[in-house]
């Protein structure tokens, strides 16, 4: 609950009205309980679980396969065989799907690759 009289409903306003920040209770994820932003429902994280890209900052424990030196420096077939999610669900398994690990952004396991490598 908020500490504060102003109650509309709307983090950002209440934040502007209230004149102390600490009164204002941060909002959560409904799903796992991570803060978001007071304009959207859920986190980045849980919403990528169902649609969109899946951005690299939002996993841990990323395994990357396919790695051949002889491709160098482009590394086309390397890919994301498995990563965990961060932030996630209580009671869900924080694993990758195939279907998620598929939304990875080639630039950004070439990204990843490139800083694991220097």
């Amino acid at each position: 609950m908020r500490n504060n009289k102003f109650t509309t409903g709307c983090a950002h306003t209440d934040y502007l009205n209230s004149g102390n920040p600490a009164e204002i209770e941060t909002p959560e994820c409904p799903l796992c309980g991570s803060p978001v932003s007071p304009v959207g429902d859920s986190c980045e994280s849980c919403e990528a679980r169902e649609k969109g890209e899946v951005s690299i900052s939002l996993l841990e424990e990323i395994e990357l396969q396919g790695i051949d030196f002889r491709d160098a420096p482009d590394f086309v077939d390397a890919f994301v065989a498995s990563a965990k999610w961060i932030n996630y669900p209580e009671g869900s398994d924080p694993l990758l799907t195939e279907e998620q690990l598929g939304r990875i952004p080639s630039e950004e396991v070439y990204e990843l690759l490139q800083k694991r490598l220097h």
